[in-house]
């Protein structure tokens, strides 16, 4: 009867064992749900968004991160045509890896044109689509953390100014120009935060202020009072 009692509770204990085992997940199957591909998607609001760097302090993007307009007809564009890089088109950007796209042109910039946008591709490079043609938009580095147009040459045609910082450990902040009329980078000024002063930017009624100061454009060279010299 001992014997009989024993072989029942021994029996009893391999069954809740084998219950119990059948209910674990296995590492392989946790691993293949978390290494899934991610499809590309358009400025999700739950995604992080490393472009904004608000973590910085320096300044508040005047852009949407969560902005989807055009996204597609950009990447359509980008697939079949490439983008203009110095001068020259360029078909080898690997669209294949793109995991996100978010439209960060600012109203501001919207609200008066709509041939100029401004696309920033998986968090990493940015692209400006004008009248369909894309061209590259981050050869000078950064982060965009205020983007608005100015004629800074008077030629009639406005150019996008950003105001951003870049770097890894040292950081800079510079002002910027994107002529879009050469569809050229220029840049204005560049301060290294660690051994200069930060500087303050404001695009209002239709000119450039830095640190409150006048920018203006002369004889090839840019001119601001607060520079205490020519910005070069």
């Amino acid at each position: 009867m001992k014997k009989l009692i024993a072989l029942i509770l021994s029996m009893t204990f391999v069954l809740a064992l084998a219950g119990c085992s059948s209910n674990r997940r296995t590492p392989a199957s946790a691993s293949d749900e978390t290494n899934d591909p991610s499809p590309i998607t358009h400025g999700e609001t739950n995604d992080p968004s490393p472009i904004t760097h608000g973590e910085t302090g320096y300044f508040i993007p005047d852009y949407d991160t969560t902005n989807d307009l055009h996204c597609d007809e950009f990447l359509e564009n980008l697939k079949s045509d490439g983008y203009v890089r110095g001068g020259e088109k360029d078909y080898n950007y690997n669209t294949d890896n793109i995991t996100r796209i978010v439209n960060i042109t600012p109203k501001s910039i919207s609200d008066e044109t709509s041939d100029i946008e401004i696309f920033c591709v998986s968090d990493t490079h940015c692209f400006l689509m004008v009248n369909h043609t894309i061209y590259r938009y981050d050869t000078f580095g950064g982060y965009h953390h205020q983007l608005c147009l100015w004629d800074y040459d008077g030629n009639g045609t406005k150019d996008l100014v950003s105001y951003n910082t870049s770097g890894s450990g040292l950081s800079y902040m510079s002002v910027d120009i994107f002529d879009l009329t050469s569809f050229e980078g220029i840049q204005v000024i560049t301060r290294m935060i660690l051994n200069e002063p930060e500087f303050s930017f404001e695009c209002k009624n239709g000119m450039i202020y830095i640190d409150g100061e006048e920018l203006t454009y002369s004889d090839g060279k840019f001119h601001c009072n607060s520079f205490n010299k020519d910005a070069q």
